[in-house]
């Protein structure tokens, strides 16, 4: 048969026996017996919202939403976040520690989630945090469609702080009565790895 999406079936079962002496050997009641399931094909999306695509992060929050099309029931969401080393070692946070291979499901609370036992995020290191969601039927989110659903971000973490030079006033006991102008630099350290200097409007 041809099953419909979407739609609740009840299947019943009986069994018979060949016990002799009747017409038929001794038979279930089929009534007692049913099995209840609703055949559901959809496949549920979890969304990483709190990480911006192609941004540098100096703290870092994991939280999203998740979304199911009825009749379909969410089961789980699994939360996988890599660490790459800058000599290039990868290991996977498991919830209280990192290791080969790992993943951690966060705390659902309708339509959102939330993961709070966070890994040290470390200065110039590289991260890779996706979501999969997993609903009761068993439709599991693929990789596939990580990109388009925002599933899935690569960032690097930066807590160095910029380094500001003064190049008029020369610094130290400088003594002057013709100050001039106020001039000098900043330069963020780690580049390839850091935030950027993104303004030098609030020198005082």
């Amino acid at each position: 048969m041809t099953w419909t999406v979407n739609e609740t079936y009840q299947l019943y079962v009986r069994g018979e026996d060949s016990a002799a002496g009747a017409a038929t050997g001794n038979i279930e009641d089929a009534s007692a017996f049913k099995a209840t399931f609703i055949f559901d094909t959809a496949i549920p999306t979890a969304t990483i919202t709190s990480i911006v695509r192609g941004s540098t992060y100096s703290a870092v929050v994991v939280s999203g939403t998740v979304a199911e099309s009825a009749p379909g029931v969410l089961n789980y969401i699994e939360l996988t976040i890599k660490e790459r080393s800058p000599g290039g070692f990868d290991q996977e946070w498991d919830g209280t520690g990192w290791t080969g291979v790992a993943s951690t499901r966060p705390v659902v609370t309708g339509t959102n989630w939330n993961f709070a036992n966070l890994p040290p995020f470390l200065d110039r290191y590289l991260y890779t945090i996706f979501v999969s969601a997993r609903d009761r039927a068993g439709n599991t989110q693929t990789q596939a469609a990580y990109l388009q659903n925002a599933s899935s971000f690569t960032f690097y973490v930066d807590k160095t702080t910029p380094i500001v030079t003064f190049s008029n006033p020369p610094g130290g006991n400088y003594f002057t009565n013709t100050m001039g102008v106020v001039t000098g630099g900043v330069v963020d350290p780690n580049a390839g790895y850091n935030g950027g200097v993104t303004s030098t409007a609030n020198v005082r």
